[in-house]
């Protein structure tokens, strides 16, 4: 049977044929304007679900600095975490740049961390290369996620491509 959903429901009713219906009866192929719209509902939620991708690595970031903060007991860093992650939701030029300047931030913030820790281990004669390997990923995932708005979809989503 032909299942109902994007390309298959589409080439269904270009052939012509019957398509199981939620009841269990076989119903006639939909008409075209009706293909055309559940084919219209498939391509626009992949292309919310893209958008919300997108987010996941920069909500991420902010969640593991926080903890790196929370960490430290900074509850400055760990309440600025917090509100830059509310911040992704202002739909202005400004964020977007002030959460890619604190990503980049972040990441100096990682290299810094990476550096001390990675001097004390080895005063200390204990392994560090797991912990540089753990960090340096968190960094480039940092660093990958400022870089994000500059992808086309942030960058209208931000309207970062008018002069701002």
């Amino acid at each position: 049977m032909i299942r109902l959903e994007g390309y298959n429901l589409l080439r269904a009713a270009e052939r012509g044929w019957s398509a199981p219906c939620h009841t269990n009866h076989i119903m006639s192929a939909p008409g075209p304007s009706e293909v055309e719209s559940n084919f219209a509902k498939v391509i626009f939620h992949d292309a919310r679900m893209k958008k919300v991708l997108l987010y996941v690595p920069v909500v991420l970031s902010f969640v593991i600095l926080g903890a790196h903060f929370m960490r430290y007991g900074n509850s400055t860093g760990v309440v600025g975490s917090t509100v830059l992650i509310a911040l992704l939701f202002v739909r202005k030029a400004w964020a977007a740049r002030l959460i890619q300047v604190v990503l980049i931030l972040g990441a100096l913030e990682w290299l810094r961390t990476i550096f001390e820790l990675a001097q004390v281990r080895a005063t200390l004669g204990q392994p560090f290369t797991r912990m540089l390997v753990i960090l340096g990923v968190v960094t480039a995932l940092t660093v990958c996620a400022a870089l994000l708005f500059q992808s086309p979809t942030l960058k209208r989503i931000y309207r970062l491509d008018r002069g701002n």
